[in-house]
């Protein structure tokens, strides 16, 4: 038989309702806020019950990994700022290596040293922060960090999609189960219709089937152990020998 549905089982769905709402951030939603008052006042309820709730139930915003998209939103656009840093400094040290190679030149115009030489030694006119192999090895702390800062964002970006796509399907399974939760309740509740009462009638069909299987089933029984039982002409065979062995004579 259907299980009777308890007389407070509106208060119990309207509270899983009112605890998710508040869970998620959606206690201003239309549909929500007028299913509870529906739920608790037990007003209008056939009209939501023409509802689907798997459709108006509204969606949870997810926050899971959002930490981590952010962290790897910073490091990303700190990652592509980087790429560039290289060759903006080595263009800015031969700047400084040429301007400075020309004013050795003009004063030592009977030296004989080439652009590199000059570049690597500086000659006291070109400060040692832009000599060439000062600016290639911080080129190369560039490089490695870029490289560094690559694998960190893949990496971060991988457990921001889990982490988001795992927050995504925890909360899609919450909404399914609510939304079973207020279909099975505000069904019984739906006007009558010759869809609802169809339903219905196949409901009790089904019902009285059951019931006639079980009954079916319990008389099997009975008739089984009646037959097991011993019927008089047995009963009193067994009386007769009894009083046979005893000696006692029919009078």
């Amino acid at each position: 038989m259907a299980r009777a549905k308890k007389t407070t089982e509106n208060v119990e769905v309207a509270q899983k309702l009112r605890s998710w709402s508040q869970l998620n951030s959606l206690t201003s939603d239309p549909y929500v806020t007028g299913l509870i008052q529906a739920l608790e006042t037990k007003k209008n309820l056939p009209m939501w019950a023409s509802t689907n709730p798997f459709d108006l139930l509204p969606h949870a915003t997810i926050h899971s990994g959002k930490s981590v998209r952010t962290l790897n939103r910073y490091l990303t656009i700190a990652r592509n700022t980087l790429v560039f840093t290289p060759v903006a400094l080595t263009w800015i040290a031969v700047s400084k290596a040429t301007t400075a190679f020309s004013e050795y030149t003009a004063k030592n115009s009977v030296a004989v040293v080439n652009f590199l030489e000059f570049w690597q030694n500086g000659y006291g006119v070109l400060a040692k922060e832009w000599t060439i192999g000062r600016v290639a090895f911080i080129d190369f702390l560039l490089i490695a960090l870029i490289i560094a800062l690559t694998l960190i964002t893949a990496y971060l970006g991988k457990q921001g999609e889990d982490s988001h796509a795992h927050g995504v399907a925890k909360a899609d399974e919450e909404r399914v189960a609510l939304a079973l939760s207020i279909h099975e309740y505000l069904f019984s509740k739906q006007s009558v219709t010759t869809v609802t009462m169809n339903q219905s009638l196949a409901r009790a069909v089904q019902d009285l089937s059951n019931a006639a299987d079980t009954l079916d089933k319990s008389s099997k029984i009975l008739e089984k152990n009646v037959k097991a039982l011993p019927n008089q002409r047995d009963f009193m065979n067994e009386l007769k020998s009894l009083r046979s062995r005893l000696g006692i004579r029919d009078k």
